[in-house]
């Protein structure tokens, strides 16, 4: 007898810690719906719960006892008409791969609670009107899955815990007194408060904000594993204490060494210090603001770049002349060696700088390229970047007897003017040869293209000089161009010649004994004048008939013939 009711025994239990599997779709609390022929409790739940099937469940609160899990497996759904509480004693809701989860309502997960949604190869995936996570409770996305919510709050607890991996997506406004770290992808739609100064925000991700972002609390941006992180913050960013902004985590590696991984911070509007809000940039972290520095109190407002740090303003910077307001950039002989082959100034501004302590260089626009190609070129990938232009590629396009063709692309303009090409030979002093308009073009691919009919022998350095509107200018990357010709060459253009009007050029120095003679198509002379530049304009008499002419160019070392045509 004891022995029959012992195994009877260890049947129930087995049966219990087997726990309930969906078999039919429908409501939650329709006992039909459920393997045990009834519906696990929507309070004090007791047993494991799988859903495999289509579950429907009203508002209301599961409350966890010993560790329950509730999996929604592969095919798999939960739609909650409602608001949802999870908490107490563990419960945990797991979207496994290829499940889904939908609460219409809020969705507070507290006291040990746990939402985890899984990764994989068809990943689950979860929405949410309002999701919180409270006292001990914790939202888990991992990587490759997915979730969407309205709105997202974490309360004033250190264990109150968003953890993305995947990509999390909140239409409207981000309110966090907890923690939120984020690895993978995470798009705001609306604006981002981080509270609290116990608790912080991290990213090593990809973290976007349309709107504003508010640090009451820290908000910490480290590189990724392998790949830079970024911050990407379309309005306006206010911190409001010390130090609430902080953009890396090297200051010392040791400070000459080159970053290949950073932490980038990008504020499209302003960043605004109020009381005693700081801004740390380390080692390994970039910021770009395209709007001004500006600081809102007399307490001491700190910008603050460690030794390789790189910090651009398209603006302004304006922390006030008193209260301790110090910008303090400590790149110095010790930092990385920049494009100009000098120390990287790491700090430049566009505008003009105002604190009543400025410690270190600050550079300019100008300078940013000069001495920092490598910051500038990465300024230039973010979209309505500041940069006048964005510079596609320059290159040498044809050496040949005509001269050396250059050839580049623009994928941007804005408020540009001109492309001033210049030249040099091996003493690299640049000299202006040409000059191009701006075509205007914004956003759209633009390309240009320019002939020097008279460069030097042998080696040619070309720049592209980019000159904006407001008189500021980049340069390009330098490029060589050999021209080796043997004999000398002349060059007549337009040919045929329009309004008795012509330029000639000579790929070699020209003397004071060159002489030019224009001829008719019988030989006869019509008209001979000496050169004394080897690119010269040459007007002829405006009595010419139209047809064919040869000009013959003398020198006591050569003669040569160039037939032209005269409309």
């Amino acid at each position: 007898m004891k022995r029959i009711f012992l195994v009877l025994f260890i049947s129930i239990l087995a049966n219990a810690v087997k726990g309930q599997t969906s078999t039919t779709a429908g409501a939650w609390t329709t006992g039909g719906n459920w393997s045990s022929g009834t519906a696990p409790s929507t309070g004090a739940l007791s047993t494991s719960v799988i859903i495999d099937k289509a579950m429907t469940f009203n508002s209301g609160s599961i409350t966890g006892w010993g560790s329950t899990t509730i999996t929604i497996t592969t095919g798999g759904s939960l739609t909650v008409t409602g608001d949802f509480a999870l908490t107490g004693g563990g419960v945990n809701i797991t979207v496994q791969s290829g499940g889904s989860l939908s609460v219409s309502g809020t969705t507070s997960v507290n006291n040990g609670a746990r939402i985890t949604i899984a990764g994989g190869g068809t990943p689950g995936s979860a929405s949410f009107a309002t999701l919180s996570a409270t006292s001990n409770g914790m939202v888990t996305i991992n990587s490759g899955a997915s979730i969407t919510a309205t709105s997202l709050t974490t309360s004033s607890n250190a264990d109150a815990i968003i953890n993305n991996l995947g990509t999390l997506t909140v239409n409207g406004n981000v309110s966090s007194s907890g923690v939120i770290t984020n690895s993978g992808t995470m798009q705001v739609n609306g604006n981002y408060t981080q509270n609290n100064s116990g608790n912080s925000t991290t990213n090593s991700g990809n973290l976007n904000v349309t709107g504003n972002v508010t640090a009451d609390g820290q908000i910490q941006l480290n590189p990724g594993a392998t790949t830079d992180s970024n911050m990407i913050i379309n309005g306006t960013l206010t911190v409001n204490a010390n130090p609430w902004m902080i953009v890396g985590t090297t200051t010392a590696s040791p400070c000459g060494t080159t970053m290949t991984i950073y932490a980038n911070l990008v504020v499209k509007s302003d960043l605004i210090l109020t009381g005693s809000g700081d801004v740390t940039v380390n080692q390994n972290g970039r910021m770009a603001v395209f709007g001004n520095i500006s600081g809102a109190s007399s307490t001491g407002t700190l910008l603050t770049l460690s030794c390789g740090a790189q910090v651009y303003v398209n603006g302004n910077i304006n922390l006030g002349s008193g209260g301790g307001n110090t910008i303090t950039n400590s790149n110095s002989a010790s930092s990385p060696t920049g494009t100009n082959g000098s120390p990287i100034i790491g700090l430049y501004v566009n505008g003009t700088t105002t604190a009543q302590n400025v410690s270190g260089t600050v550079g300019t626009k100008s300078d940013l390229q000069a001495n920092d190609l490598a910051f500038f070129n990465w300024i230039g990938t973010i979209p309505n970047n500041p940069l006048p232009i964005k510079l596609l590629y320059f290159k040498v396009k044809e050496v040949n007897t005509a001269g050396v063709s250059l050839q580049w692309v623009t994928t941007m303009e804005k408020n540009f003017e001109k492309f001033l090409i210049e030249r040099a030979d091996q003493n690299l002093d640049f000299e202006v040869v040409g000059e191009i308009s701006a075509k205007g073009g914004l956003d759209i691919i633009t390309q240009y293209n320019f002939l020097d009919v008279s460069p030097k022998h042998e080696k040619n350095y070309y720049r592209l000089k980019s000159v904006d509107f407001d008189r500021t200018f980049e340069y390009s990357d330098v490029i060589v161009a050999h021209w080796d010709v043997e004999n000398p060459d002349i060059i007549v253009y337009p040919n045929p010649v329009v309004n008795h009007t012509f330029t000639l050029a000579i790929n070699h120095e020209v003397t004071t004994n060159t002489n030019i003679t224009l001829l008719n198509s019988m030989g006869r002379k019509i008209s001979q004048q000496s050169i004394l530049s080897n690119n010269e304009t040459i007007s002829l008499q405006d009595d010419l008939k139209p047809g064919v002419y040869y000009l013959q160019i003398v020198r006591a070392d050569f003669k040569k013939t160039v037939k032209v045509f005269i409309q």
